[in-house]
């Protein structure tokens, strides 16, 4: 996979978002002696090139993906990877695989500026 690190002006979108379960944001214990495994990537194909963008995740589930310049990311279609495990990944992921891989069923179009809400229970993205 390939890290964008390019600024192309009007080619790039901020994004924020939130993760929520049954109707309450979905987090994870990120601090103390033993953090759990928590992450949250977007992942696309645009113009030929794989696209990989890690997001920076906060302990209640909200999330930002500032890009490798910080400038935000390409504009596209993005498929979004959510794992959540224990410490150094013990106990396997929490969710399943369900939203990690390809097989994730979280897909979203990225075409302005957008907060996101990424919900976990009915594996949507909606804007």
């Amino acid at each position: 996979m390939l890290f964008a690190g390019c600024n192309r002006g009007g080619d790039t979108v901020r994004v924020t978002g939130q993760l929520m379960k049954d109707g309450k944001p979905y987090g994870a214990h990120l601090t103390g002696k033993e953090p759990e495994t928590f992450s949250v990537d977007f992942f696309g194909k645009i113009k030929e090139r794989d696209y990989r963008f890690p997001a920076t995740i906060a302990a209640d589930g909200s999330f930002r993906v500032d890009g490798a310049d910080r400038r935000g990311i390409l504009r596209g279609q993005y498929k979004v990877n959510v794992v959540h495990s224990g410490f150094l990944g013990a106990g396997g992921d929490r969710l399943g695989a369900r939203f990690a891989g390809d097989n994730t069923p979280l897909t979203v179009d990225l075409d302005k500026n957008s907060h996101l809400i990424v919900d976990l229970g009915a594996g949507s993205v909606s804007k």
